[in-house]
């Protein structure tokens, strides 16, 4: 991962719509390697750049889509405490993924309203 501070400035720069967008597309990535079970390490990055995209658009938004987003937030959260544990599991593996792809199609909405 970059430089946070530099990482949070190029992110912020972009237009809310554009922050949505890019958000859904980390928890794209995130769910092509929760799927591919590969690698662990690179799994552990996107699921922390997509908390701090969280943080950096819900600030921007309004309070209810801001909580949605904080509840995605939380979720990742817990999957990061036991990554290593889940991470061996397929099933598991199988409703992040789930999960994942609900949050995409949520983030298109917010980001509809933006565009």
């Amino acid at each position: 991962m970059q430089n946070p501070i530099s990482l949070e400035i190029d992110f912020r720069l972009n237009r809310l719509s554009i922050r949505l967008d890019r958000l859904g597309n980390h928890f794209e990535q995130l769910a092509s390697e929760v799927r591919s079970g590969e690698q662990l390490g690179l799994s552990l990055k996107t699921l922390q750049e997509c908390k701090l995209f969280i943080e950096w658009t819900g600030i921007d938004l309004e309070v209810d889509r801001a909580y949605e987003l904080l509840q995605m937030q939380r979720q990742l959260v817990q999957w990061q405490r036991n990554w290593s544990v889940l991470w061996q599991s397929v099933d598991e593996r199988s409703q992040v993924d789930r999960q994942l792809q609900l949050w995409v199609q949520q983030i298109q909405e917010i980001s509809g309203v933006f565009a």
